[in-house]
């Protein structure tokens, strides 16, 4: 494949790609050997001489050589404003860190470096990874870095530990209550332990990102620059950035005007402190607001928690969960389910039926703010990953009939981690498109395997969710987990993990499902069909360069589809 450097002067950007395998993605399946680039969008596709014919203007021609060209692929929820401003901090994920000691390690070497009395902050621990098989506590913290406020982020980014200086930081004491939706970590006496969750744990990510952001704001820019690079190699041209506060709004808003936002981004809006309640938020630009390649989608609001998601299932079944991890326990050796469903808050109702996890919302206060949303003119991204709140949140979308203010976008759930059928018919029915990240399959199918949890509820339920007639958008919740689009072709797939067992393995999608997931499921769930995930005449000129075609290939050889260019607005990026 050639690769001439852009030329603006012929044709104001005019641009042929020539001798290829161009996969429109219209839904008659059109494949041509060349697409036409004018102004940023799709100009012609069709014969070299159509699209030459078409253009009627001198243009750059690039010959592909065979390769496959498709539409950039759409990631429907990743976090990339703030992995640029968290991506500078030194990681305690495994295997870097695989025991408490080496995360305390971390956390002594950044102090080191760090004047007394500023933040301390290192992400990406997870309990269920290390030796202990349990998070730090203040007092670790206090004794690694005793000058400094200190965070230790866990890598869901729900939750974390502060240290006594961060406690006091945030006004938290021993007298505190826990706020509505938040979670306090308390010792045996009462005292605080560190650990804060959910909107306990939205303010202290606030102050540490407003201390990041302040002490080198110049630098976020060079590592957004740096970051949008990785995005674009992996083939990636849109992205809806599901969690983006008003400082980070403004920044999005200037790196767009130093020319330098070369994907597109939708952001879903919502307030400082990123768990909280959105009315404030309200008043600012709504859904629908669009200024070169980026825009404002969906107002994110969260249902419930992140590994402490809301499900509910009956006594018999939870009595067969019991005896599955118990006979796993035994048979493994391993008390990893056990530890971890300590966190879990649950309670039985009248029926008899068991219902854990974390709720932010009462269904009178979920509605109210579903409502006020609406009235004012934004469509809403719900983060709903256990059946219970998937259920409670289809119900009042369904009671209200057809979205009013927010209309132009579809109705999303995030996550929807667990679902049967019935719950996966009644998010059809409320019009819902699931936004789902198939790496989460191996990051966390282990330890659902472990727990034994009711089979009756499907893990990634994509094959049920499909069955139902809800529409699927696929993405990556990075920096949670990886980006990469064929990891995830293959997780969804496969459905297996890192060492062989299945997970949930009727749920298994086939390569064409997952493609067409992260392109014009992607489009649909942003409000944006036929202005993405297509290479159709005035689409968006987003298109990636492939050595092989994916979607003849089985799911084995899907690495031989390397990704050799990647356009944007019709100029090339990679």
């Amino acid at each position: 494949m050639s690769s001439p450097s852009p030329s603006p002067s012929l044709g104001h950007g005019a641009r042929i790609l020539a001798n290829a395998r161009v996969r429109v993605l219209d839904d008659e399946g059109t494949i041509v050997e060349a697409i036409g680039f004018r102004a940023g969008r799709v100009a012609a596709v069709g014969t070299l001489a159509e699209v030459r014919a078409e253009l009627m203007v001198r243009a750059e021609e690039v010959d592909l050589g065979g390769a496959t060209v498709c539409p950039g692929f759409v990631d429907a929820h990743h976090h990339l404003a703030l992995a640029v401003t968290y991506g500078g901090l030194p990681e305690v994920r495994w295997p870097v860190c695989r025991s408490l000691a080496d995360v305390l390690a971390v956390v002594r070497a950044r102090a080191a470096v760090t004047p007394p009395g500023a933040w301390v902050t290192v992400y990406g621990y997870d309990e269920a990874r290390l030796a202990e098989l349990r998070r730090p506590t203040r007092d670790e913290l206090d004794a690694a870095a005793p000058e400094h406020p200190v965070l230790v982020i866990h890598h869901s980014f729900h939750e974390g530990v502060l240290g006594s200086r961060g406690l006091a930081a945030l006004g938290l004491s021993r007298s505190s209550a826990e706020p509505p939706g938040g979670r306090l970590g308390r010792g045996a006496s009462g005292e605080l332990d560190g650990w804060v969750a959910e909107r306990s744990f939205g303010p202290a990510e606030a102050a540490v990102r407003r201390a990041l952001l302040g002490a080198d704001r110049e630098g976020w820019f060079r590592a957004a620059n740096d970051y949008q690079a990785r995005v674009l190699a992996a083939g990636i041209t849109h992205l809806a950035d599901a969690a983006v506060p008003p400082s980070l709004e403004e920044l999005y808003g200037e790196w767009q005007r130093r020319g330098e936002l070369h994907l597109g981004v939708t952001m879903m809006p919502l307030v400082e402190s990123i768990f909280a309640a959105p009315f404030e938020r309200l008043g600012g630009r709504p859904t629908g607001w669009s200024e070169g390649r980026l825009s404002i989608g969906a107002l994110k609001l969260f249902a419930d928690g992140g590994t402490s998601c809301a499900l509910c299932f009956r006594m018999r079944d939870a009595l067969v969960q019991f005896g599955q991890m118990l006979a796993r326990t035994v048979r493994e050796r391993s008390t990893v389910a056990w530890r971890l469903a300590r966190d879990q808050p649950f309670r039985i109702d009248a029926r008899l039926a068991i219902h854990t996890g974390f709720r932010l919302y009462e269904p009178a206060t979920l509605a109210h703010v579903l409502r006020a949303a609406d009235e004012r003119g934004f469509a809403v991204a719900v983060h709903a990953g256990g059946n219970e709140a998937v259920e409670e949140v289809a119900a009042i979308w369904s009671s209200r009939g057809a979205s009013a203010g927010g209309a132009a976008l579809p109705r999303r759930i995030e996550h929807l981690f667990f679902a049967n059928r019935d719950t996966a018919r009644r998010a059809a029915d409320a019009g819902v498109h699931a936004v789902v990240q198939p790496a989460h399959l191996d990051e966390t199918g282990a330890i659902v395997v472990a727990s034994g949890l009711p089979g009756k509820l499907g893990f990634h339920p994509y094959r049920t969710l499909l069955d139902a007639g809800v529409r699927l958008a696929g993405s990556s919740d990075a920096p949670v987990n990886t980006f990469d689009v064929w990891s995830a072709v293959r997780a969804a797939v496969e459905r297996r993990l890192a060492d062989g067992r299945p997970v949930f393995p009727s749920e298994a999608l086939a390569v064409r499902e997952v493609l067409h997931m992260y392109t014009r499921g992607g489009a649909a769930a942003l409000g944006m069909a036929g202005e993405i995930g297509q290479l159709r005449v005035g689409a968006r000129a987003d298109a990636v360069v492939l050595a092989a075609d994916p979607w003849e290939l089985e799911v084995e050889r899907i690495g031989e589809a390397k990704i050799l260019a990647t356009y944007t607005g019709g100029e090339r990026r990679v």
